[in-house]
């Protein structure tokens, strides 16, 4: 009889507990539209600059600023990068001599959590 009413105890938990995660994965997920993932790499190291922003070098020798990253992931953590075109391919035409992130947004995903994010030089 113990038995029996924990595990529905914890088939109720669960139950009540699943639409909430979904519900916040979905928040997080409306904030993705319009952007693809455009590579996968590793922290290689983490630094910090004179205004708090951190500034996360990859193993695949990209680097980024992350304003409002208030905790310090691990080294090693695996980051997802996403970027969303803001000019077309037409409209670049027009800018010549660009570097080629300018016409790009991007996120990062680290430790389970969306950074904006801007490319380092």
């Amino acid at each position: 009889m113990k038995r029996t009413s924990l595990l529905a105890c914890g088939v109720s938990m669960l139950l009540v507990a699943s639409p909430l995660l979904a519900s916040n994965v979905a928040r997080e997920l409306k904030r993705m539209v319009g952007y693809t993932i455009i590579g996968a790499a590793r922290i290689d190291k983490i630094y910090e600059d004179q205004y708090g922003d951190k500034i996360l070098k990859l193993d695949d020798g990209m680097t980024f600023k992350v304003s409002y990253m208030y905790w310090e992931p691990s080294s090693f953590s695996d980051v997802i990068i996403f970027a969303k075109r803001l000019l077309s391919e037409e409209d670049m035409k027009d800018y010549p001599g660009l570097p080629w992130y300018v016409p790009f947004k991007f996120k990062l995903l680290v430790e389970d959590e969306v950074y904006d994010a801007e490319i380092e030089d």
